[in-house]
């Protein structure tokens, strides 16, 4: 079992391995990088795209919301950008056999 560097989370593998290939560093390493505090709230809106696609069309709200509130900045393209990309790594850490505990 490896130990990341985010309090509280530990990550394993499906598979027993006792050492990581570069491509699943750096599929971790991404995957890490969306739970950073600037990241949170592009992470809410990528989560929500990857439980049900059609709530992209309530994503505007959200967008306001979390703008309003300093917790995103830019436009609302860079938002629904972000979004999707953290949305990517995410299915990609699972694809790779990664699993929260």
């Amino acid at each position: 079992m490896l130990t990341l560097p985010l309090p509280g989370t530990r990550i394993t593998m499906s598979k027993n391995r006792n050492r990581f290939k570069s491509s699943e560093k750096s599929v971790l390493k991404d995957f890490f990088e969306c739970f950073h505090p600037s990241n949170i709230g592009y992470h809410l809106g990528g989560d929500m795209l990857k439980m049900n696609p059609l709530l992209e069309d309530k994503l505007p709200l959200l967008f306001d919301e979390l703008l309003k509130e300093g917790i995103v900045s830019g436009s609302y393209e860079n938002f629904i950008q972000r979004a999707k990309e953290i949305k990517r790594r995410e299915i990609l850490r699972e694809e790779s056999e990664f699993y929260l505990l």
